[in-house]
């Protein structure tokens, strides 16, 4: 059969959130995604979307990449329609994705070019087209959930820590350092400048930093509790980010942002939480997340492989 790759163009929005929820669905994950999370994705000069027609212009799927020029990794995901899930539109896919990462790499350094994907641990047939292809497995990460119908103990705060809500016009620079510093030493980490920050983070649509809780030693953010509700699913939240510094580590800092956020998303009438984590985290998060209840529900696997750049 015969396909055609275009970049995406805004007449594909409905049509594409649609295809890709479709294709999150299929893959047994709850990943999901709205018209204006993409409308925002796409402001960023680094990501590419593109998607794949038939000759009668039907959706047949998408491969989209994040590319980060300083350290020369592409960041991918492929999305498929519904029967469109097969060996020959996995490889056009990565043979399109795979040219376009040489050609980007190529426009600002000639070296070698990384470029991963990460899929669903059970989706055996895509990662065995990654392996044909010479990708290697390099990571895995969990995503972690529990019920919030039972009771949370009271956390116990460090002496001299105070946990208080986020306050937008207060706090906005302290909470980015905070967070570029307790992630600095984490796998795969890249500091955003606080413009990005600002913009994929505290402007991502449908988020309420309500739900959001600092640590604060005097003056200093030393720890925090970023959250936000789920659109997928029904009185569901999110742990996008918990972190402490370094330097507050090892005090129960971290578990008692983990409770008191429990506490905040029961008053509000939450019933389940999850978040992700490296399976290979080196802070002890995965074990604090255990103590609090949390397990494992799905695992995500990631594949890179080493491209040189187009001549």
């Amino acid at each position: 059969m015969t396909y055609t790759l275009r970049p995406f163009d805004f007449d594909d929005l409905a049509a594409v959130v649609e295809m890709m929820n479709s294709s999150y669905a299929d893959f047994g994950t709850d990943s999901s995604v709205r018209p204006e999370h993409l409308k925002l994705w796409l402001t960023d000069l680094n990501y590419e979307l593109h998607i794949m027609t038939t000759a009668d212009s039907a959706l047949v799927g998408s491969v989209s990449f994040s590319y980060d020029s300083e350290i020369g990794i592409f960041w991918g995901e492929m999305t498929f329609a519904p029967g469109h899930r097969r060996a020959d539109v996995m490889h056009t896919l990565l043979d399109f994705a795979e040219e376009r990462a040489r050609l980007r790499v190529s426009e600002t350094a000639a070296r070698p070019v990384d470029i991963r994907f990460s899929v669903n641990r059970t989706a055996d047939d895509v990662i065995s087209i990654f392996e044909a292809r010479g990708y290697e497995y390099i990571r895995s990460a969990y995503r972690m959930s529990m019920t919030l119908d039972q009771p949370v103990a009271d956390p116990i705060i460090p002496a001299g820590i105070e946990l208080r809500p986020y306050d937008r016009e207060r706090d906005l620079r302290a909470a980015h350092a905070a967070f570029v510093a307790a992630f600095s030493e984490h796998y795969g980490f890249q500091a955003e400048s606080f413009e990005s920050w600002q913009q994929g983070v505290l402007s991502f649509p449908g988020d309420d930093q309500s739900l959001w809780l600092m640590a604060w030693e005097g003056e200093q953010a030393v720890g925090f509790s970023f959250n936000r509700a789920l659109v997928s699913r029904p009185k569901a939240v999110w742990v996008s980010d918990i972190g402490v510094l370094k330097s507050h580590r090892q005090r129960g800092l971290g578990e008692a942002l983990l409770k008191s956020s429990f506490k905040l998303f029961q008053a509000r009438g939450y019933t389940w939480v999850g978040l992700g984590v490296d399976a290979a985290n080196h802070t002890g998060a995965l074990r604090l997340y255990e103590r609090a209840g949390m397990s494992v529900y799905l695992e995500f696997v990631s594949y890179r492989k080493l491209l040189l750049p187009a001549d």
